[in-house]
């Protein structure tokens, strides 16, 4: 009863205020299919650089505590790599995601999922994965509340259907609830903001033993510094052995 309810809301919502496309306006899409052709998906893996780590390792210089320095030292350590679908430089792009976070736009997670799925394609069959396990960065429960969905579990969804390949979504578990990134100019603070906000939820040894060797794609709708993903593959790599950990996000601003 609740579902036709939405339902039926949704459709007499739909028919006072309809969809426009976010890109030329015209109505009943979200976005039309000729705007989503002028947004670019890329499909290639993106180590972290010889400047970048010279940078971790300034860095980690010039900080004495324990807090982040110690990630930052061994930032390349964690991500095996980082996949990166679209530019964020394309205000289209940074509109659907906008909407998607901000004004609780689910359908755009599907949209934004895609371009993860046609990013990932190529890349799949050359790295030979035949089975791998999605993780979506998870929110804490504080902030999930508060936007009612985690994009990154919506973006995660549309991998695992897509490739079939199993979604884990309470593995990682978000202990802190810090500011968000995005608010943060500071890269030292960056980091600091997110050390040791994750933990791996308690499971067997025979369930780690399942996990080891394994092909992992993390998945989150931005990355800026990359931090909070390296802190995501720092807490997997502390009891799950020998796996291959990604990055996948839709864009990196």
């Amino acid at each position: 009863m609740n579902n036709r309810r939405a339902s039926k809301s949704k459709k007499f919502l739909d028919l006072i205020f309809p969809n426009k496309c976010l890109g030329c306006q015209k109505i009943n899409q979200i976005i039309c299919e000729p705007c989503l052709q002028n947004i670019p998906v890329f499909s290639r893996i993106d180590p972290y650089s010889n400047d970048q780590k010279l940078f971790s390792l300034r860095l980690a210089e010039a900080r004495k505590g324990e807090g982040g320095s110690r990630h930052i030292l061994n930032k390349n350590k964690y991500l095996n790599g980082l996949i990166v679908a679209s530019d964020w430089t394309n205000p289209l792009l940074k509109n659907l995601i906008y909407n998607f976070k901000y004004n609780f736009v689910n359908e755009i997670g599907q949209i934004l999922g895609n371009f993860l799925v046609r990013s990932l394609s190529p890349l799949s069959t050359s790295l030979k994965i035949k089975s791998a396990l999605v993780i979506p960065i998870p929110l804490h429960p504080l902030r999930l509340r508060w936007r009612g969905f985690n994009q990154a579990e919506i973006l995660a969804n549309v991998i695992g259907k897509n490739f079939n390949w199993p979604i884990i979504d309470n593995l990682i578990i978000r202990k802190k609830n810090t500011h968000p990134q995005m608010t943060i100019d500071n890269i030292p603070n960056r980091y600091d903001n997110v050390s040791g906000i994750f933990s791996l939820k308690t499971i067997s040894e025979y369930e780690l033993s399942n996990l080891s060797k394994r092909t992992i794609f993390l998945v989150d709708d931005v990355c800026t510094t990359g931090a909070t993903l390296q802190e995501s593959a720092y807490c997997l790599r502390s009891k799950i052995q020998n796996c291959t950990i990604y990055g996948l996000v839709v864009a990196r601003a």
